[in-house]
Order: structure tokens, then C-alpha cells, then sequence
């Protein structure tokens, strides 16, 4: 969320999804959080940034180093499975992470779409259509 400018705070732990099982890692870079989720949904919605010299700089990433990044919608999906939440609507998005609500109002119907295809979870479908209808999707 922070990558995306969706967050007000300054990030002290760095939170991953993963195929493999659930940790924590504390390094030298810093804390490192990451949560299993379903293999299903793990590329949906995820777009391989490329670094090059110059522009926003990522800690531990050095020119022509690349990583893995999801939309902010994705990142939000990955939150309510990972944390088990019962939202249902924008609000405690805007509310609890402080995300701006103009930001959360140009999210995409396709971005609705690809996600809702590829999550099973009831939890994280409810989110996501309690959002959409929110935006009037």
C-alpha cells in the first residue's frame, strides 16, 4: 500500500504474500512479514517492476534488480485474507488504514473482476463485493 502512495505512514515492516508457509524475518534491511495465501490468486492482479537508475527507491533493491508488486486492491484482498477481517465495505479502509477515499474511488471494475474470478475465500468475496457496491461498481 505504501509503494502506491494508499498509506499516510511511514512503513517500518515490509509485508509479502507467499506461496510458501507463513514467517518472519528480521534482517539488517529490516522486518520482513509474510503470509501464505492461495497459489490460485497469487499472480492476479501482480505487475513485475523493473528497477533502472534513478526514480522511487526501494530499500535492499539496487538498479536492474526487479521485484513483484501488487495493485492496491490486490494488496487490500491479500489484508483481509491474511488477517481474517470481516469487512464489507470501504469503510474500514478508510478508516483503519487511513487510505483516502479518492484513491479507493478510482479502483476499476476490471480489477473487481480478475479478483473476484480468482478468490475462493468467502471472506475476502464478501470484501471485495461490499467495496464494489460501495463504489457503485
Amino acid at each position: 500500500m505504501s509503494y502506491h502512495d494508499w498509506i499516510p505512514e511511514a512503513v517500518y515492516a515490509i509485508t509479502s504474500v507467499s506461496m510458501d508457509r507463513s514467517r518472519e524475518v528480521e534482517t539488517p534491511l529490516g522486518h520482513f512479514s509474510f503470509t501464505r495465501i492461495p497459489q490460485k490468486v497469487f499472480y492476479t492482479e501482480v505487475t513485475r517492476i523493473e528497477k533502472e537508475g534513478g526514480g522511487k527507491s526501494e530499500p535492499g533493491f539496487q538498479a536492474g534488480e526487479s521485484f513483484l508488486i501488487a495493485s492496491p486492491l490486490k494488496a487490500l484482498a491479500d489484508y483481509v485474507y491474511a488477517h481474517r477481517l470481516d469487512w464489507i465495505s470501504a469503510g474500514p479502509v478508510i478508516d483503519s488504514l487511513r487510505v483516502d477515499e479518492n484513491q479507493v474511488a478510482g479502483i476499476k471494475v476490471e480489477t473487481f473482476d480478475r479478483l473476484l474470478a480468482n478468490y475462493s475465500s468467502r471472506r475476502v468475496r464478501r470484501f471485495l463485493e461490499g467495496l464494489q457496491k460501495d463504489l457503485n461498481r
